[in-house]
């Protein structure tokens, strides 16, 4: 996940450890947002991002488990926004490597747009000022947008894999099935419009 912060140009707060997109400070110890990039170089900061993100020297005295584990979330989460595709490969090459056939990922298919849009559909505005044909509309647009988005996810590990070729990795071989998540914790209305479209696929 560092890799891929790198790759986006993301910075990192030294404090929360939380990615960020931002104009990045230097690497300089004492400065606040340093580039991801700066981990490679800092052994302090990539041990502090490493147990921010993972359970990695967590202290039950310090903090419980639940709290520690769902909050890493929001800590790495940027690091994702264009690699769920390399996300997705690496599961499979370590599911190989582990003797596993067959997985199954929850994966919220609607990327990072969706709290907009789950609120447009999801509320009552749009019904109110174009109607139904418009909100039907609105809603095939977003939910091919979703499978254009995961077919972009299909085509990046199957690119990463080689799968299909004479180098195809291991993980070509492990079945992936998904699970489609609703995200509960949102507003009311997201969370009636990705049911929805949970439902359409």
């Amino acid at each position: 996940m560092i890799d891929w912060a790198v790759e986006s140009g993301l910075c990192v707060d030294r404090t929360t450890s939380q990615l960020m997109r931002a104009t990045c400070d230097s690497c300089d110890r004492y400065k606040d947002k340093p580039g991801a990039k700066c981990a490679y170089q800092d052994r302090i900061l990539y041990n502090q991002m490493v147990d921010a993100w993972s359970m990695r020297n967590w202290h039950a005295e310090v903090e419980s488990g639940h709290d520690h584990f769902f909050g890493t979330f929001d800590k790495f989460a940027p690091a994702f926004d264009k690699h769920i595709g390399d996300a997705v490969a690496e599961v499979a090459s370590r599911a190989a490597e582990d003797h596993l056939q067959y997985v199954e990922l929850m994966h919220t298919a609607d990327g990072p747009g969706r709290r907009r849009w789950a609120r447009r559909l999801g509320g009552t505005t749009i019904l109110r000022s174009c109607g139904r044909d418009c909100w039907l509309e609105e809603w095939r647009m977003w939910s091919a947008r979703c499978g254009d988005s995961w077919m972009r996810m299909r085509r990046r590990r199957t690119n990463l894999l080689h799968c299909g070729t004479a180098q195809a990795a291991p993980g070509c071989g492990v079945t992936i099935r998904y699970l489609y998540q609703v995200l509960r914790g949102l507003p009311h209305e997201a969370v009636f419009a990705q049911i929805l479209l949970g439902l359409s696929w």
